[in-house]
């Protein structure tokens, strides 16, 4: 799945002259699949782990169901939703379902949604192998996960340039130095370890063998764009930007070394799914300390590592000032015959292509992770149900990703582990969430989202045919998976898990 989706990623322009368009339609072609689900944080499955690993599990011994061991899916998005782009037509397209690029659509109206600043960050992790077991005092875990990381990030002056074109701009300047864009699919080796110190206090480490499958950066410096009131259609583009670039692909130059166009190859299977040639290293580290029989505290910082990218390497530069010769967007809106996505992305890229000359190498380059800090605390109300607060930020390059949960939690025996949970993340307040764990004999089931409420409309398309879609999906997550546990009996009698 995380193969494909990447695959219609960069397959998305086939002919592709200079990447930054990649940026633009990825950021609305991807409506919303990021982070950890908060929920899981002060749940008691094995899988909580994952976000501070001094968390430790009651059962002797536990296994991820093969196949289906844990699924996760997510995305973190303070920009526009999938009714912003998707919606239903007005007059003689009532009937129809429409994207913001039908002529019948003011575009105006879908500008004026845009942010100044907006990000959509992505993510999948996929575990395809997982297990932990006691060994003495100390609690081990080992998993195997493939795992897909972006995030988009893009002023709302790009979208008014490629719709609009130069004229709103005139006598002043585009600034578009946050202009970023970070796409990492790679495979991740855990090694899990924790035990009590002294007590109350109990540690874990959770040291990670990283390999690095594909990968696609932007690394931008500068990016302005000068515009010339007397003359909107030549102006000038400084640039200090370079695109990273890990999968093979076919790089072609013209007469002078400046880039022509590249040609996006297909990975070889399965040597692509055995391929160690991009090889990383990272570490989460945690912390639980119960304060009293009330009241417990936890921190962890997870996915302090990186990844060293050697295998088809491509680098795309371009550096100094360069004349801009405008983009015609008149067949955006061509009543007879519209532009579809990819008449634009051809169109788009030869005129940015013909402006930035861009230089292609293949040096080796690093990436790192986005990092996430968590800190919780936890009131027990009675050994079953318990108060959670939870602050996690994300940090990936130079952008910061807070969030605030509030929870309660409850358990049935061992039977039945739940958690209700209120989020307030990227500039949305409308996050109820709930996690359900069920046991039944050795097999516990679980299903975790940070939000269930979503307003659902009935759209008709080709004909009498209808779908249900949410009027607006801008972000969510959930993770679901099975787990065969044994001996599942409190280690201690005293002990009180933080989760």
């Amino acid at each position: 799945m995380i193969m494909n989706f990447i695959q219609d990623m960069l397959h998305f322009t086939r002919h592709i002259r200079f990447l930054i368009f990649v940026i633009m339609m990825g950021s609305v072609s991807i409506p919303g699949i990021a982070q950890q689900n908060q929920t899981m944080y002060f749940m008691k499955i094995p899988q909580a782990r994952f976000m501070n690993p001094a968390f430790q599990n009651e059962c002797n011994f536990y296994l991820g169901f093969p196949g289906i061991n844990s699924t996760y899916l997510g995305v973190n998005n303070n920009s526009i939703g999938f009714n912003d782009v998707i919606f239903p037509g007005t007059g003689e397209q009532a009937d129809s379902l429409i994207t913001f690029l039908h002529p019948s659509y003011n575009v105006d109206d879908f500008l004026n949604k845009l942010k100044p600043y907006n990000q959509i960050a992505p993510e999948m992790n996929l575990t395809a192998f997982s297990l932990g077991f006691w060994s003495g005092n100390a609690y081990i875990s080992i998993d195997i996960t493939e795992k897909f990381a972006s995030n988009l990030a893009f002023p709302d002056d790009l979208f008014i340039l490629a719709l609009k074109g130069n004229a709103s701009f005139a006598g002043s300047y585009i600034d578009l130095d946050k202009l970023a864009v970070d796409a990492m699919y790679y495979r991740e080796f855990g090694f899990g370890y924790s035990r009590e110190f002294i007590p109350g206090l109990t540690i874990g480490i959770r040291p990670k063998l990283l390999f690095g499958m594909a990968n696609l950066t932007l690394k931008n410096q500068e990016l302005k764009i000068e515009i010339d009131e007397n003359n909107l259609y030549a102006h000038n583009i400084i640039a200090d930007a370079s695109m990273n670039i890990s999968f093979p692909m076919n790089v072609y130059t013209d007469d002078e070394g400046y880039v022509d166009s590249i040609e996006v190859g297909e990975p070889e299977m399965p040597g692509f799914l055995l391929d160690f040639n991009n090889p990383g290293a990272g570490i989460d580290i945690g912390a639980t300390f119960d304060i009293n029989e009330r009241f417990s505290v936890s921190a962890s910082v997870v996915d302090i590592g990186f990844i060293r990218w050697k295998n088809d390497v491509t680098n795309l530069t371009s550096k100094g000032t360069f004349l801009f010769q405008g983009i015609d967007v008149t067949p955006l809106f061509d009543a007879v015959d519209p532009g579809d996505f990819d008449t634009i992305a051809d169109h788009f890229l030869d005129s940015l292509k013909a402006t930035f000359n861009p230089i292609a190498t293949s040096d080796p380059y690093t990436t790192w992770l986005p990092m996430k800090v968590y800190i919780g605390g936890v009131f027990h109300l009675t050994d079953k149900v318990h108060f959670g607060l939870l602050s996690k930020t994300t940090f990936q390059g130079k952008r910061i990703w807070p969030s605030f949960t509030a929870s309660v939690n409850a358990e049935a025996g061992r039977f039945l582990t739940t958690s209700f949970s209120y989020t307030i993340a990227t500039g949305t307040y409308d996050n109820l969430g709930i996690g359900i764990g069920i046991r039944g004999g050795p097999f516990q089931f679980y299903f975790i989202t940070d939000k269930i409420i979503y307003n659902l409309s009935r759209y008709k398309f080709e004909g009498d045919n209808t779908i249900l879609l949410p009027d607006n999906l801008s972000s969510f997550n959930f993770r679901f998976g099975l787990n065969l546990m044994f001996g599942c009996k409190p280690k201690k009698l005293t002990d009180r898990p933080l989760y």
